[in-house]
């Protein structure tokens, strides 16, 4: 509220705007008047730098903090924790491959891997190999002490010899 005298009355004008000549739901940022709720100028009264959450669109959540809108690509916040954003890549990510929900890869044999979204092989544990190219059974052959696969896939040792760390003897 400001007023004025002129010639002995005093004039009250009501106005909306507040020291800096900003509206109460505005603050200053180089030089002009912004919305407090405008995640180009932060959320709320004390910044004026942008929100930024990883992997994720911005906007101010009713108490003006910088919140997620929508997760950028085939990221998901799988905390629930806006402050990291969107930390999760469903496609790749071994933990929650396909979906938060879901449960980490685990593929006997194997390191895992998230390809698409679907547990895959990244690579077999020592002594592994996966002779039947399905990831869904990992690395499914030892191949250190197996007769029929001594070494490597397919690879069998003749009577009377036997396999011992992965060759025939």
């Amino acid at each position: 509220m400001s007023a004025a005298a002129i010639s002995g009355c005093l004039i009250v004008v009501e106005t909306d705007e507040l020291e800096g000549g900003c509206k109460p739901d505005e603050k200053p940022c180089d030089g002009q008047c912004v919305s407090r709720s405008e995640p180009e100028f932060g959320c709320g009264d004390s910044s004026c730098q942008p929100c930024f959450l990883p992997n994720a669109q911005t906007v101010c959540d009713k108490q003006l903090h910088c919140a997620i809108a929508t997760c950028f690509g085939n990221f998901e916040d799988c905390n629930h924790d806006p402050d990291d954003g969107c930390e999760v890549n469903k496609d790749t990510d071994v933990n929650h491959c396909g979906s938060c929900e879901a449960e980490a890869c685990d593929v006997p044999g194997a390191f895992p891997a998230c390809a698409r979204g679907i547990c895959a092989i990244r690579k077999c544990k020592e002594g592994y190999k996966d002779c039947n190219r399905d990831s869904d059974d990992g690395c499914e052959v030892e191949v250190l002490d197996n007769d029929e696969h001594c070494g490597g896939c397919g690879l069998q040792c003749e009577s009377p010899s036997t396999c011992s760390e992965g060759q025939c003897q």
